[in-house]
């Protein structure tokens, strides 16, 4: 009889613990949460939203508040007839979690438009954020470049310029730590 009970006792113990959800540390994370996060190259800060409006409209300081995806801020873009809005904030281009332009983005936004090719106007370190090693495709916008490097301050390897939209990053993918915008 004791047997039983202790056979008993200790299915219903196995029974209860996988019946319990998961917690956030015991499940792997493939991808991003869906946030929209603004990163601000000038004063290197992240803010993240639920929604790309939320998004838009605190990377363009407001000039921009309808926008739900990106090809509504490129067509605001064009509407305005140029890539800044009036108060020298400029969409530089996009960081996504996932291949396709999926999971978390991050808008990266600056004080003026690239000076295409040069590679040197901006550059934002992901090191010790949860963006390194997590970038899968890319969208440059306001005709700059995104040079991609595999560590932190420049180091390691470099691709080559990406000058449109990259839903795949082939080798890259997940290796990123350093971004430039030129």
């Amino acid at each position: 009889m004791r047997r039983i009970v202790a056979v008993l006792a200790t299915a219903t113990a196995l029974a209860l613990c996988t019946a319990l959800p998961a917690t956030a540390a015991d499940t792997p994370r493939t991808s991003g949460t869906g946030e929209q996060c603004v990163a601000d190259v000038a004063t290197k800060k992240v803010t993240c939203f639920d929604t790309f409006r939320e998004a838009a409209k605190a990377g363009s300081e407001g000039a921009v508040t309808t926008a739900d995806n990106p090809a509504e801020l490129k067509a605001a873009m064009g509407a305005m007839a140029r890539e800044d809005w009036g108060n020298g904030r400029t969409w530089l281009g996009t960081a996504s979690w996932d291949a396709g332009h999926g999971g978390d983005s991050l808008y990266f936004w600056g004080d003026r438009t690239c000076l295409t090719g040069n590679g040197e106007d901006y550059a934002w370190d992901l090191g010790g954020s949860r963006w390194n090693d997590q970038i899968s495709s890319l969208t440059p916008s306001s005709g700059c470049w995104i040079t991609l490097y595999q560590h932190s301050q420049w180091g390691g390897s470099m691709s080559d310029p990406f000058k449109s939209p990259a839903a795949d990053l082939g080798w890259w993918n997940d290796r990123t730590s350093t971004i430039s915008f030129g």
